[in-house]
């Protein structure tokens, strides 16, 4: 494995860890209930005295697509015969870009971000940069004489 894939695999897992640990640090500043303290997303999503079906809901919410995107790229990075970019790519990019959404959504709602918000974006930039190195590497291999920034040309003459 060359060192811009095992960069990619690597930043990409930085950037889930980082996630991860965004997931758990003050998100919401707070401005209801007297504005004393803060909350996190994981005690946001995971409220103490809910069902267990609501817990078990918070939880995929919180670290399906996340967990999907560690595996894949720890897989890549152990299991060098198995070519793993595009699905990790694809993975990262997806859980990506549904959380910058959740997050500027929250951004609105909630007046303000703390140190998990700005945690969680900074993973999901860490990972949208290491799933663009990854294409990139990707799309060089497909055709050498470009910088990985173009297709490569069509065997189907126009």
């Amino acid at each position: 494995m060359n060192n811009r894939l095992r960069a990619g695999y690597l930043t990409i897992l930085a950037g889930s860890g980082l996630f991860v640990v965004g997931l758990f640090l003050p998100f919401f500043p707070a401005v209801y209930g007297g504005g004393r303290g803060s909350r996190s997303l994981f005690g946001t999503e995971l409220p103490a005295g809910t069902p267990w079906w609501y817990h078990l809901g918070g939880f995929l919410d919180i670290f399906a697509a996340v967990g999907i995107v560690l595996v894949l790229s720890a897989l890549a990075l152990r299991r060098t015969e198995l070519d793993l970019r595009l699905p990790v790519s694809v993975a990262t990019s997806s859980w990506a870009l549904t959380w910058f959404g959740a997050l500027l959504i929250s951004l609105l709602e909630n007046h303000g971000a703390l140190a998990g918000f700005w945690a969680i974006l900074t993973g999901l930039a860490l990972g949208v940069v290491g799933s663009t190195l990854l294409t990139r590497q990707f799309l060089r291999e497909r055709n050498p004489s470009s910088d990985g920034l173009e297709p490569a040309p069509s065997s189907v003459d126009s």
